[in-house]
């Protein structure tokens, strides 16, 4: 019945992974690819919904107005944020993403892919050196969250509300 909006959760997981795979490799060769890889998921997610919408039609969209209205109100923040991050990101090129340096001590950078490491070391009594990780955040109500936890925390949410709707249906 869903086949069309479980592709695309698939499509969402697909890019989601890939942006934590971004996020545990040390070195990146294209400075915008993490914000690429964030779009490319929020545009799938959004995709499950309007694949649902046209699998199952109008009762879809009623049953999921009131799934919403039944999550927490985090979960409702977080639902209708990421919609609002996905129409500035895509409609108005005005992401109202966040984002921050974050400076991470050497021995707590993730492996290099290629399997590559060093040795580092200094003088006593030094702070261990860091290095400068870019960091991306949305502005979720009135916090700042990092951008991935959110997409983690969403694609959990459309997971759900498939699992739920399918259930409501079998019903």
């Amino acid at each position: 019945m869903l086949e069309l909006a479980y592709k695309r959760l698939r499509e969402a997981a697909y890019f989601l992974n890939k942006a934590r795979e971004y996020k545990q490799c040390r070195y990146h060769h294209e400075p915008d690819e993490f914000e690429f890889l964030l779009n490319a998921y929020l545009n799938a997610g959004r995709g499950v919904q309007y694949a649902a919408i046209c699998s199952a039609g109008g009762a879809f969209k009623l049953w999921q107005a009131g799934w919403e209205l039944a999550l927490d109100d985090d979960d409702q923040l977080l639902f209708k944020s990421m919609i609002d991050q996905r129409i500035a990101d895509t409609h108005t090129g005005e992401s109202i993403s966040v984002t921050d340096v974050e400076w991470v001590p050497i021995s707590r950078m993730p492996a290099m892919k290629d399997g590559g490491h060093g040795v580092f070391f200094g003088p006593p009594d030094v702070p261990e050196s860091a290095i400068g990780v870019e960091v991306l955040y949305f502005e979720i109500g009135s916090e700042t969250l990092e951008a991935l936890e959110c997409c983690s925390r969403h694609y959990q949410l459309l997971e759900r509300m498939l699992a739920e709707y399918e259930s409501f249906v079998l019903k």
